[in-house]
């Protein structure tokens, strides 16, 4: 079975709202009085949660005293928690552009570049704030969390290293540990992150749900269902539930246990119609229950719901294949090819379902484009390879 682990990542980022300045001191202005008094009461508003105050009291005290840094990285914090990043990147460089050494404010701004996507931006921000900080364990977790991101997993574990050297008891950088263990395929280790994150955060749902994954991949179903069961009522939020379910949906399906599977995916469909994965993830059950008809129907609206599903376009492919409906099989392998992040196993599928119809030339093309899209793994496959290698794709 080739469909990972739905798991919920969450903002692991922390920007840090930095503490209350002194008292306005004897001899300063009324104007600054009032904008300091703006200030607290954009403080109350935000520990509070009523964000709209809070930036309108911002944007009072900077009215009235437009070069305190301070009041601008704040109102950076408010726009950004309000999803308004671009507004918030601007107020971020103003505070830095005031106070060039201000290393909350970079840090702010790297994060707003991290959510953005400009992950350079955000990497050469994030070593500006610890080159001013060396000791700020919350950039290095979030330059390591950001190096995960892009796949630099050695960076990552150096800087997340760094922030438990300065921090023994940080939980973010624990958890990120873990994470970065997942993805290398490291889970003996990602246990043990995970299991110290969960030490000093019993509560973290982000933590179970990493959890229960490396308890997954390491083939201990029995203790990936207790942790995601664990949580299953710990959330009201019903996209949460849902994604929980499709985890232990999955479980099920690696116990062979598929009419508990397709419950578990009713259940949670049921709870967020139109939730990504768990149509095709129902599918699947149906298709290794022999009942293709049911199989294509749920991949048909995995499609609606989610166009460029290049797995769903594989998976119907593999379908359309077994009924000998080559003509078929060909436009949904097609589809997974030409999809934005195409699903590598298509090529080889498309590519035997070419050689098996005497069509070795579109076959060899067919790799050729594969040895192109995946230089790193290709290994300069063959039609004769690759089709005599060819693993039970039938997902």
């Amino acid at each position: 079975m080739k469909k990972s682990l739905l798991i919920i990542t969450g903002a692991l980022l922390i920007f840090q709202v930095t503490a209350l300045p002194c008292i306005a001191e004897e001899g300063n202005t009324e104007t600054d009085n009032q904008a300091f008094s703006n200030y607290q009461e954009g403080t109350k508003a935000l520990e509070e949660g009523r964000l709209t105050e809070a930036i309108s009291k911002y944007a009072k005290s900077i009215t009235l005293d437009p070069n305190n840094a301070l009041y601008h990285n704040e109102l950076g914090y408010v726009l950004y928690s309000k999803g308004k990043l671009e507004r918030a990147i601007a107020e971020y460089r103003k505070a830095i552009e005031l106070n060039p050494r201000y290393p909350t404010a970079l840090n702010n701004l790297a994060g707003a570049y991290d959510e953005i996507g400009k992950y350079d931006e955000a990497i050469k921000y994030y070593k500006m704030a610890i080159e001013m900080r060396p000791n700020y364990a919350i950039v290095h977790n979030n330059l390591g969390y950001t190096y995960i991101k892009i796949g630099h997993y050695d960076k990552a574990l150096e800087q997340l290293e760094k922030a438990i050297q300065i921090d023994p008891g940080f939980f973010n950088a624990h958890s990120n540990i873990g994470l970065v263990y997942s993805r290398i395929n490291h889970y003996d280790r990602a246990i043990a992150a995970l299991e110290k994150a969960r030490d000093i955060n019993p509560a973290s749902n982000i933590v179970t749900n990493r959890l229960s994954y490396a308890y997954y991949k390491s083939g201990e179903y029995g203790k990936a269902l207790e942790l995601l069961n664990s949580i299953l009522t710990q959330t009201e939020d019903l996209t949460e539930k849902a994604s929980i379910l499709n985890n232990i949906g999955l479980i099920y399906i690696k116990l062979d246990e598929y009419d508990r599977a397709i419950k578990t995916y009713k259940q949670a469909i049921r709870l967020a119609p139109d939730a990504k994965d768990l149509h095709h993830n129902m599918g699947y059950c149906y298709h290794l229950k022999k009942n293709d008809l049911k199989a294509l129907k749920l991949y048909q609206k995995e499609l609606q719901l989610n166009p460029g599903s290049s797995i769903t376009y594989n998976a119907t492919g593999n379908i359309y294949k077994g009924q000998q409906n080559y003509e078929q099989a060909i436009i949904n392998y097609k589809k997974a090819i030409e999809a934005e992040k195409p699903y590598h196993e298509a090529f080889g599928n498309l590519a035997e379902i070419y050689k098996n119809t005497n069509r070795a030339e579109e076959a060899e093309k067919i790799l050729e484009q594969y040895n192109k899209t995946y230089p790193e793994i290709s290994q300069k496959i063959s039609v004769q390879d690759k089709t005599s290698k060819q693993e039970n794709n039938d997902q």
